[in-house]
């Protein structure tokens, strides 16, 4: 097991060397992610520590096989040391303590915690290299657009403070699916027990997430040749 964990954890090392590169390389900060039909919007005074099942959301479309969730962190993230974290979203086929991919801030970027089987005291955690939030004295609201599917995740951050140069992007070639376990398709059926729960009962510092939470639906391939048309080569 202890062989296997650390196989798996050099593997996605090398993985997110090659997505590091590549995204620092090409992160355009104007371009905005399209945004396919919405499932489910709701206008919320905060977020946090709320849930929402997929049986809430409308059905997906023919051939959809990705979800999008977004919602809003508003903070003051000078005030987090860079080994603090802060929970945004998890995701769960039970309770919140049953989750097996968690996305947190961290040191003004995105980490992702990967349980080996949900609920599991093992897991692995995944930080990225580059950059997704800037950590400035001002209280900022920030977007989050987390695009997933089983094999693969799209985060696009948002600062609404900026008007310009307020968008960073990260691919990650992991989903939500775990070894012999096909998460995605539960979300995508809208079963009752596939939840996304938001926010942290461990507050590293004052925080709340504000005005809405939504979902929308995507197609992957349609996604990938969004990304080479326009994200890779801006113009």
């Amino acid at each position: 097991m202890a062989m296997k964990y650390l196989n798996e954890r050099f593997i996605l090392m090398i993985i997110g060397l090659i997505v590091a590169i590549h995204s620092s390389a090409q992160d355009d900060h104007n371009y905005m992610t399209p945004l396919g039909r919405t499932l489910l919007f709701r206008t919320v005074l905060d977020a946090n520590r709320t849930s929402v099942s997929m049986s809430e959301i409308s059905p997906l479309g023919s051939g959809m096989d990705g979800i999008t969730v977004v919602c809003h962190l508003r903070a003051q993230l000078n005030l987090m040391t860079p080994e603090k974290k802060l929970k945004i979203m998890s995701f769960s086929l039970g309770t919140e303590d049953d989750s097996f991919l968690e996305i947190y801030y961290k040191n003004k970027t995105i980490m992702l915690r990967r349980k080996i089987t949900p609920g599991s005291e093992y897991f692995y955690d995944y930080e990225l290299y580059d950059p997704m939030f800037l950590a400035t004295p001002e209280l900022v609201i920030w977007g989050i657009y987390v695009y997933f599917t089983g094999y693969y995740l799209w985060i696009e951050t948002q600062n609404f403070q900026k008007t310009f140069d307020s968008r960073w992007h990260a691919p990650v070639f992991f989903g939500i699916n775990l070894t012999n376990m096909d998460n995605m398709k539960s979300y995508l059926d809208r079963l009752p027990n596939a939840k996304v729960y938001f926010g942290d009962a461990n507050e590293p510092v004052v925080f709340t997430m504000p005005d809405e939470i939504s979902f929308n639906e995507f197609k992957y391939t349609e996604l990938k040749d969004e990304l080479q048309s326009h994200f890779c080569n801006p113009h």
